[in-house]
């Protein structure tokens, strides 16, 4: 953003073909969403901030790890399956169990910058 360059710092996986089963190949289903421990594992491999750190994503999944894991802001990304994904997400946040937090549903990934009021 502002025109600084990105760096993928790392790629973490779960494995679906064994369900819960991460990179260590050990039992791990706090890695599959809307469970954050991937999340988790990556801040603390390289110290993030949680509370000044985003998340898109086109599942509801995505927002609701987002909401979960105390994010500054999720955005769910219109795609072929955006009703389905926010009608699921609306009847989840209902419940009550799911931490109240900052989603914004967008067209486009490029609108996430100018709905943080970022610029090139």
């Amino acid at each position: 953003f502002a025109g600084a360059p990105v760096a993928l710092a790392d790629s973490l996986t779960l494995d679906f073909s064994t369900w819960g089963v991460g990179q260590s190949g050990a039992f791990e289903p706090d890695w599959r969403k809307p469970e954050i421990g991937m999340i988790l594992r990556a801040a603390n491999q390289h110290s993030l901030d949680l509370k000044k750190s985003l998340m898109v994503g086109d599942r509801a999944t995505d927002v609701l790890l987002g909401l979960k894991a105390g994010l500054a802001k999720s955005f769910l990304l219109k795609t072929d399956v955006i009703e389905h994904e926010r009608d699921e997400l609306k009847r989840a946040l209902a419940t009550g169990l799911w931490p109240n937090g900052n989603w914004t549903e967008v067209e486009e990934f490029s609108k996430i910058e100018l709905s943080l009021g970022l610029t090139r």
